[in-house]
Parts: structure tokens; C-alpha cells; sequence
């Protein structure tokens, strides 16, 4: 067996999710945690259920007015792919 060189554990990981199918999965976790960066402390403070689905960002919200808001976020950028956002007025 030939050896090879020593390699980082993070790319030989990101080898694996690429390998395994897993990376647009891993993505969307990323991108779900990363919600209250790319959205900000007081957005994210004001939202709930926070999901993606494909490359949709879905975000229940607590008031109209940041619903629209929101609108204005569309194409946001994370995770090495395009997300479009999507509000919903959270149900009470």
C-alpha cells in the first residue's frame, strides 16, 4: 500500500460529505445556524422556525412590518450557494 501524504482532517471530512452525498444537507444545517449572523441579532431575536428547504430560507416572524422587511433580504448568499428568503407571519 502506498502511503500519502498527511492531510487535514477538515478536508478529508469535507471529502467524505462530498463522497456520501451529505454536503447539501450539511449546508442547510449551516445555513440555519448561521440565521442570526446573516440576519442579525434583532431580526433573529424575532424569529422563529427557522428552516431550509432546497434553497429557501423559511422564517416565521412575529410582526408584518418585519415580514416585509425581510422581502428586501431576498438572494442572500451563504454556505458556498444562493438562498431566497420566505416569511411567513408566525400563526397566533
Amino acid at each position: 500500500m502506498k502511503r500519502s501524504k498527511p492531510r487535514p482532517v477538515g478536508q478529508i471530512i469535507a471529502e467524505m460529505f462530498a463522497r456520501t452525498g451529505l454536503k447539501p444537507e450539511l449546508d442547510r444545517h449551516k445555513a440555519e445556524a448561521l440565521w442570526p449572523v446573516i440576519a442579525g441579532r434583532n431580526i433573529a431575536a424575532f424569529t422563529t422556525a427557522v428552516r431550509v428547504r432546497e434553497t429557501t430560507m423559511h422564517v416565521y416572524v412575529a410582526s408584518a412590518p418585519l415580514k416585509e422587511e425581510l422581502g428586501y433580504m431576498k438572494d442572500v448568499s451563504c454556505c458556498g450557494s444562493t438562498a431566497t428568503s420566505k416569511a411567513r407571519k408566525s400563526p397566533t
